[in-house]
């Protein structure tokens, strides 16, 4: 199973500062659960092998009244449009502090268009630890990656100059393993305005060797040079697609997930 970002030390901008731990549930398109997959491909037409970038924002429940919701996102950037997945549903509270879903996943699609020219650049960036310490965000507390701050610079000059201020910000980091080491680093990022919207994808990858002690993989991996493909693009009007209900309801969950009294919060 990959794993993902969970903490980083404020003062870098390098993989070698973040630790990893197993992936969850949720927090990559690829880790979604199936039958939401698939009802987002057959329905929605969300084809994660045509996706430039995609990714998906771990679930968290919430109390509403005297209801339990589970609630996640994912996001999703193909050569056509945007498209942002509000995903929920329903839970009943059992024992000590488990749920159980009483209602399968209801997906929203937000699908917005692209209109005008769409540009695509792709390229190697070497990797670099400079960092914009005056706009570094660390407004998450513990745990936060703001996987921007992580890239190459101009990789992040460009992403702030097309969208400086955005109203949607979501990315995504993951790490592979390959024979028990780590081999390769999937970065992804949207962010977008009303209007405009700048997509990142970007990879960094190494030759394993055999009996590659994990701390020498580490540190080849974090110099090693990103391939990056970003796409700017004008956004067109949004299109609202609700699916239908799945039939299957899935596995209990843990309170591991639960934020009963706070708000939504940020979505990246």
């Amino acid at each position: 199973m990959p794993s993902r970002a969970v903490d980083v030390d404020p003062g870098a901008s390098s993989t070698s500062d973040v630790d990893f731990a197993a992936a969850p549930a949720w927090s990559a398109w690829k880790l979604m659960p199936p039958s939401v997959q698939v009802r987002l491909k057959v329905d929605a037409r969300l084809d994660p092998i045509v996706a430039i970038v995609n990714g998906a924002k771990e679930p968290v429940v919430r109390k509403r009244g005297d209801r339990y919701v589970e609630r996640a996102y994912a996001w999703s950037v193909d050569h056509q449009s945007l498209a942002v997945v509000d995903a929920s549903r329903q839970l009943e509270r059992m024992d000590g502090a488990r749920f159980r879903p009483v209602e399968s996943w209801q997906l929203t699609v937000r699908r917005r268009p692209f209109v005008g020219e769409v540009r695509q650049r792709s390229g190697t960036v070497p990797a670099d630890r400079a960092v914009d310490t005056d706009v570094a965000d660390t407004s998450g507390g513990p745990g936060w990656v703001d996987v921007i701050d992580l890239l190459p610079a101009p990789v992040r000059a460009q992403v702030r100059a097309v969208v400086p201020k955005p109203e949607v910000d979501f990315d995504v980091l993951l790490q592979g393993n390959e024979r028990g080491v780590p081999a390769d680093h999937e970065a992804g990022l949207v962010r977008a305005t009303a209007n405009m919207m700048i997509a990142v994808s970007a990879t960094q990858t190494i030759q394993v060797r055999r009996r590659m002690p994990a701390d020498e993989a580490e540190r080849q991996l974090a110099v090693a040079p990103w391939d990056v493909t970003t796409v700017t693009a004008q956004l067109g009007p949004e299109r609202i697609i609700e699916l239908d209900a799945d039939r299957s309801l899935g596995d209990a969950v843990g309170v591991n997930r639960a934020e009963l009294s706070h708000g939504d919060g940020r979505t990246s």
